[in-house]
């Protein structure tokens, strides 16, 4: 391993750890799933937006998630305005 790419390992450990140290180490997981409303169990990608919105990027489609309920965006071969 590159020293550089060690120096960034480091640095993004030190990052999260410093993050979870200022949330007062109390972290909450949940589990979302098909179950909730996901439109695919397999995830590609996922991000967080300004307002708290996760979207979740997958083979079926882009989910919007609010932390209640998903929206979905799928692209349609016969509308031109959908998601590519």
């Amino acid at each position: 391993m590159s020293k550089n790419k060690l120096l960034r390992y480091i640095s993004l450990f030190l990052i999260v750890l410093l993050n979870i140290q200022s949330a007062g180490g109390a972290l909450e997981f949940e589990n979302i799933s098909i179950e909730q409303g996901l439109s695919q169990s397999i995830v590609i990608t996922i991000t967080q937006d300004s307002y708290g919105f996760l979207w979740i990027g997958t083979e079926n489609g882009l989910n919007r998630y609010d932390g209640y309920n998903f929206k979905h965006f799928k692209h349609d071969k016969s509308n031109p305005n959908t998601i590519s």
